[in-house]
C-alpha cells in the first residue's frame, strides 16, 4: 500500500515554517509516486525529518556504523541531526544506550528467526550480535564514550558546513 503523508517542517538552517508531502511506504508492485524530496522554499535546504525526539533507535545505525567506519557515522549523525542540540542528544541517548538490554533483544530476535527457520534474519542478528559484543568490550575499556564523543565533534562541523551553503 502506498502511503503519503503531509507534514509541517521547521527548516534546521533558516527557521522557515513549510509544508509538503513525503512518501511514508509504496507498495514495490505498483511502484513508487515521484514525489520529490522537501526542500525550504527560503533558502533550499533540505528537510529533515530524523531526530531524537521521533526516532530514538536510530542511535543503533550510528553505534554499528562507528564499529567500521567513523566517517560513515559522522555523516549519519549529521544527517540525524538539525542542529547541536540534536548532536548532544543524539550523544546523550548513545552513551545511555543500555548494551545489555540490547543484547538481550537481539537474542530473542535471534531464538525466533531460528525457530521460525527463518535463515536471512538469523544471519542479520548473529552480525548484530557481533557488533553489539564489540560495542560492549569498547564501552567497558573506557573507549566508546571518547569514540562517541570524537564523532559529535565532527558532526558538529559538519552542521556548520551545511549552514554555510544554504545561509541566505
Amino acid at each position: 500500500m502506498t502511503r503519503i503523508k503531509d507534514v509541517k517542517i521547521t527548516c534546521h538552517i533558516c527557521g522557515t515554517e513549510y509544508e509538503g508531502s513525503v512518501l511514508m511506504s509504496s507498495n514495490s508492485m505498483t511502484g513508487a509516486p515521484d514525489i520529490k524530496p522537501l526542500a525550504c522554499p527560503k533558502c533550499g535546504a533540505p528537510a529533515k525529518q530524523v531526530h531524537p525526539e521521533t526516532h530514538s533507535a536510530a542511535t543503533t545505525d550510528i553505534l554499528t556504523a562507528l564499529l567500521k567506519d567513523k566517517n560513515k557515522a559522522v555523516a549519519i549523525l549529521c544527517e540525524y541531526s538539525r542542529n547541536d542540540t540534536d548532536v548532544d542528544e543524539w550523544v546523550k541517548m548513545m552513551k545511555e544506550r543500555n548494551l545489555n538490554e540490547w543484547e538481550k533483544s537481539n537474542e530473542d530476535f535471534l531464538k525466533d528467526a531460528e525457530t521460525n527457520k527463518m535463515e536471512s534474519y538469523a544471519g542479520e542478528f548473529k552480525g548484530q550480535a557481533e557488533k553489539i559484543e564489540r560495542l560492549k568490550e569498547l564501552s567497558e575499556s573506557g573507549n566508546l564514550a571518547s569514540k562517541i564523543d570524537e564523532i559529535a565533534s565532527e558532526a558538529k562541523k559538519c552542521l556548520e558546513e551545511e549552514k554555510s551553503k544554504y545561509q541566505v
